[in-house]
């Protein structure tokens, strides 16, 4: 794909994408209609959808590390580049960190369609808020593995 085509994808999204945002605040000039809008994203926020958008990243995390001190307290030390683990238990785990991270990641394409589906239905929108905060919450996930010791993330993404 040539840049040519590329600006005139971003071009007709941006202009679709626009109309659309336009179209949505259509009929809610006056000061107090914008303010029931957004209130109602905020309405019927609480404290456990904020716990259940951050669950599976922080399970996911907590597998992650479970796996760093695996691999630390049964090999003694951090395993060299290339090297593969012979007890089931250890590639077990290591699999599993792998299947889940993916799944993790692939959730993330959802997001938009939740987003998108929020602004259709009132009753829905503060559920948009709960998928910001559950796309948030993985890019933190990611990000924290870059803290494990540099030896074992050298062998992990091997």
């Amino acid at each position: 794909m040539d840049t040519k085509n590329l600006a005139l994808g971003l071009a007709t999204s941006a202009l679709v994408s626009g109309a659309y945002v336009l179209g949505a605040f259509q009929g809610q000039c006056s000061p107090a209609k914008g303010r029931e809008f957004f209130t109602n994203f905020m309405r019927s926020l609480t404290w456990r959808g904020f716990a259940w958008a951050v669950a599976v990243p922080t399970a996911w995390l907590l597998l992650f590390y479970g796996l760093v001190v695996h691999v630390r307290l049964n090999l003694g030390g951090w395993p060299r580049f290339g090297q593969q683990f012979d007890r089931w238990p250890l590639s077990f785990h290591e699999k599993a960190v792998w299947h889940f991270g993916t799944t993790l990641a692939a959730s993330l394409w959802v997001i938009p369609f939740v987003l998108v589906g929020c602004l259709f239905f009132r009753r829905w929108r503060h559920v948009s808020v709960y998928a910001l905060t559950y796309g948030a919450a993985v890019g933190v996930a990611f990000g924290a593995t870059f803290l494990a010791p540099h030896e074992f993330l050298n062998w992990f993404f091997d």
